[in-house]
C-alpha cells in the first residue's frame, strides 16, 4: 500500500477511535464502515510498528469490536493477543468480554485462542480471577469460552473449582467442554476431578454421560500406565 494512503488511513483510524471514545459512536462507527475490510486488515498487520498512543489504540480496539463485519470483530480479538495481558488488563478485558458475548462462533472462537494465549502469560492471580470470574458469568458463551480455554491444560489456580462448577452448568455444551477439559487436566487433582466426572454418568444429556464415560475410561488407563511405569 503506497505509504501517503497508509498514513492517511492511519490518521483517519485514529480520529475515528478518539471520536468513538469522546462519545461519537455513530459517526465513528459508519466512518470505519466505508473503509474496506482488507485494508483495514493490512493496516492492523503494520499498526504496533507505528507510533500510536496507547489510549488511541485501545480506543481503536473498542471501536473494530464493534465493527458489524465478522471479519474485523475476529481480527481485533486476534490483535489483542499480542498484547502484554498484564501490564493491560483493566484496558483489555471490557473489550474481549464484548467480542466474548459476539452472536458470531468465528469471533467467539478468535476470542477462545486469545484467552488461550492470556492464561500462559499472564500474572498467577490475574488468571486466577479471569478463570472464576468468567467461569461464573450470566452469559453461556463466555462461560463456555473460558472452559475451552481450560481445555488447554494451561497451569491455573482455581481451574478445579471452575470445572466443578462448569460440569454443573445449565448448558450441556459448556458441561461436555468442562469434561473435555477435565480428562486433559486429570492429572492436577486426580481425587477431586474423579468425583467430578462420575457425577455427570448420570447426567440428562445422552452426549454428556457419553463424554464422561469416557473420561474415567481414559483417567482410569492413565493411572494404570502411571503405576506400571
Amino acid at each position: 500500500m503506497d505509504a501517503t494512503l497508509k498514513h492517511k488511513l492511519f490518521t483517519y483510524l485514529a480520529g475515528a477511535a478518539i471520536a468513538f471514545s469522546s462519545g461519537s459512536v455513530a459517526n465513528a462507527k459508519t466512518g470505519l464502515v466505508e473503509i474496506p475490510e482488507p485494508v483495514i486488515m493490512e493496516l492492523l498487520s503494520d499498526v504496533e510498528g507505528d507510533d500510536w498512543r496507547e489510549d488511541d489504540l485501545f480506543h481503536l480496539m473498542e471501536l473494530l469490536a464493534e465493527d458489524p463485519r465478522q471479519q474485523v470483530r475476529c481480527r481485533a480479538a486476534e490483535f489483542l493477543k499480542d498484547f502484554d495481558g498484564e501490564g493491560f488488563w483493566d484496558r483489555i478485558e471490557p473489550i474481549m468480554l464484548n467480542l466474548a458475548g459476539d452472536s458470531e462462533p468465528a469471533v467467539r472462537a478468535s476470542v477462545t485462542g486469545t484467552v488461550t494465549q492470556w492464561l500462559s502469560n499472564l500474572d498467577e492471580l490475574v488468571r486466577a480471577r479471569l478463570v472464576l470470574e468468567w467461569s461464573v458469568s450470566s452469559d453461556a458463551r463466555i462461560r463456555l469460552i473460558v472452559a475451552r480455554a481450560l481445555a488447554s491444560g494451561i497451569p491455573s489456580f482455581g481451574a478445579d473449582l471452575a470445572l466443578e462448577y462448569l460440569a454443573e452448568d445449565a448448558d450441556a455444551e459448556i458441561r461436555k467442554t468442562a469434561i473435555e477439559a477435565i480428562k486433559r487436566r486429570f492429572q492436577e487433582n486426580p481425587d477431586f476431578y474423579r468425583g467430578v466426572l462420575k457425577r455427570r454418568l448420570t447426567d440428562k444429556d445422552r452426549l454428556v454421560r457419553r463424554e464422561a464415560q469416557r473420561a474415567i475410561v481414559h483417567t482410569h488407563k492413565l493411572e494404570t500406565d502411571n503405576r506400571s511405569a
